[in-house]
């Protein structure tokens, strides 16, 4: 990487980084080199002229890019933190946004809001336009599971995201988009404990989701109409959707679903709900096989605000 932002041979780089090492400006941490220390990296960063630090920063993106081609998923947060310091602001936007999805998956959900605020920041730098729209609705509804996690469902800054995001797939009728907006203001108001709201937006979501033809939105739009129906005492209609939700849901193909909506897996949420409807309507024993079978899928999904 050294040689591909600087232009030097194999010579004079491993020169340079023995030179460097002798005088204890860099040591070896493994099998990469760091600076020995904070001052030392920030003085060297700021004795490099502006104009030529953000060239660097853009050469190390393209070298990084280059060479990692297949693996750049490993990457991903190196390569945001040159591509906003070389204001390569469309690249900026894209890997901060996979790099806020990554933290997501880990639990580490205050990284990923740094990195989706980040995200949104960059993309603001680009020309207005469908694009960029898009781009930004995709962010907030990534944002919005991640705020749940930190704040709470019910919180202001929730409602904030998704509202913003369906405004914003209202301008460009953009119906594909839409429906996880309206599912998460489902959700809050459900979390909100205003069931009648709830149940008018649950329905809209079937609508919405038929509309669409998509399945990974039909299973959504009947996970949104079990729990309230269920809450409802109409143990009926709340099993005809938990059926669907049997018949619909893949652990597999469903994975990255857990991310977008509300943050826990849809599969594990409907064996759950089966399982307490079964032990209030006086089938114990079917319940205490349902809530296993929940348990079982919990453990293999193994994602930690599910379990």
């Amino acid at each position: 990487l050294l040689q591909r932002t600087c232009g030097l041979g194999d010579h004079d780089t491993a020169e340079g980084v023995e030179e460097l090492v002798r005088r204890r400006v860099l040591h070896a941490t493994g099998e990469r080199f760091d600076f020995t220390h904070d001052r030392i990296r920030e003085t060297a960063y700021l004795a490099v002229l502006p104009p030529h630090r953000r060239a660097l920063h853009v050469a190390i993106v393209e070298g990084i890019e280059q060479l990692y081609g297949p693996c750049l998923d490993d990457h991903v947060e190196s390569i945001a933190h040159h591509a906003e310091r070389g204001e390569i602001w469309d690249k900026a936007a894209s890997y901060l946004r996979k790099a806020g999805i990554n933290a997501a998956k880990r639990s580490a959900y205050r990284d990923a809001l740094d990195r989706l605020e980040r995200a949104l920041t960059a993309l603001a730098q680009l020309a207005e336009g469908r694009e960029r729209t898009v781009r930004a609705i995709d962010i907030r509804l990534d944002m919005g599971p991640v705020l749940m996690a930190l704040k709470g469902a019910g919180a202001n800054d929730v409602e904030n995201q998704y509202v913003r995001a369906r405004e914003l797939c209202e301008e460009i009728n953009d119906t594909r988009r839409l429906f996880p907006a309206l599912w998460g203001l489902w959700y809050l108001e459900h979390m909100r404990g205003n069931p009648d709201r709830a149940g008018r937006m649950a329905e809209r979501l079937l609508e919405v989701a038929r509309e669409n033809n998509d399945r990974d939105q039909l299973l959504e739009a009947h996970h949104s109409l079990w729990p309230i129906l269920q809450e409802r005492g109409d143990f009926a209609k709340a099993r005809l959707h938990i059926e669907q939700g049997y018949t619909l849901y893949n652990p597999a193909a469903h994975r990255g679903l857990t991310f977008l909506y509300g943050d826990h897996d849809p599969g594990v949420c409907c064996r759950t709900l089966k399982a307490r409807q079964l032990w209030l309507t006086g089938f114990p024993d079917q319940g205490l096989a349902a809530i296993q079978d929940a348990v079982s899928l919990a453990r293999q999904v193994g994602h930690p605000q599910t379990t």
